[in-house]
């Protein structure tokens, strides 16, 4: 059996090498909509149809430009959060915990809020008290302490099994 190169391996070989250098507009027409997903797809199960190596090419081939689009868009995301502005100082964008502690501006003029309520001692009894809690146990009644374990049966399985058909329990 002669083996020979398939035009379709070598061009998703080439999208393997050169999804690095792919124009982000034309990752976003091809991987960043839902049409250009379903072209993908569609090509992909085509191809398998045709011939299943070519198609596990093409299906390769089309994630890797997949993971090429999320990669950028993660890495976009995190040059925002880190506040990377493009000249190789990283300027942190984190709130330090004195601008957390700040009152936040009024969204509306005059805008007055009460102070925050501190509840009574006996709207909160989930909360352990001094006097609650004790380990001594009441039982409801005497027979709670009388129970037996039920007598065991003896027999074969099979004399076990007439017996019930004899007195109708099975």
């Amino acid at each position: 059996m002669k083996f020979a190169v398939s035009p379709i391996i070598i061009g998703c070989l080439l999208v393997f090498l050169l999804a690095p250098w792919v124009p982000a507009p034309v990752l976003k027409v091809v991987v960043g909509n839902p049409i250009g997903v379903f072209v993908l797809l569609a090509a992909s199960v085509v191809t398998v149809k045709y011939n299943a190596i070519d198609g596990i090419a093409v299906f390769l081939a089309c994630g890797v430009l997949f993971l090429e689009n999320r990669k950028r868009t993660l890495s976009q995301i995190n040059s925002v959060s880190t506040g990377d502005d493009g000249s190789g100082k990283r300027v942190s964008t984190h709130a330090t915990v004195e601008s957390l502690s700040t009152p936040a501006d009024d969204l509306i003029d005059g805008e007055v809020h009460p102070e925050h309520d501190t509840p009574y001692e006996n709207e909160s009894s989930f909360n352990p008290k001094n006097h609650s809690g004790s380990n001594k146990f009441d039982p409801v009644d005497e027979t709670i302490n009388e129970k037996v374990p039920p007598e065991t049966l003896s027999g074969s399985a099979e004399q076990m099994a007439n017996k019930y058909v004899r007195e109708g329990l099975a």
